[in-house]
């Protein structure tokens, strides 16, 4: 007996068996090489399972390279996360 059982298949815009295997599943996950693929047909695999009423859990994306999305990095990153990383020069002024 098994809590999870992850099952990897062929893609989903080549092969239909990632279909196949969601109806199945209790839950499917897209995963998706960042930049491999445009948004629109994206949001056509999505709509796939959707209508094939899949239990769609999300899509993860993979290799993305924040350094390559700047304006990402900058205004979401800094926005949220500035304040929990403190440069070696700013944690030395809050000593002295």
């Amino acid at each position: 007996e098994f809590d999870k059982i992850i099952i990897d298949s062929a893609p989903g815009l080549l092969l239909p068996d990632a279909l196949v295997l969601s109806k199945i599943a209790d839950a499917t996950t897209i995963v998706v090489k960042s930049g491999a693929i445009g948004k629109d047909i994206l949001i056509n695999l999505r709509n796939k399972f959707i209508t094939d009423k899949s239990r769609l859990t999300g899509i993860a994306l993979n290799f993305f390279e924040i350094d390559q999305h700047s304006h990402y990095q900058h205004k979401y990153y800094h926005k949220y996360y500035k304040s929990y990383y403190a440069t070696a020069e700013s944690t030395q002024k809050g000593k002295a």
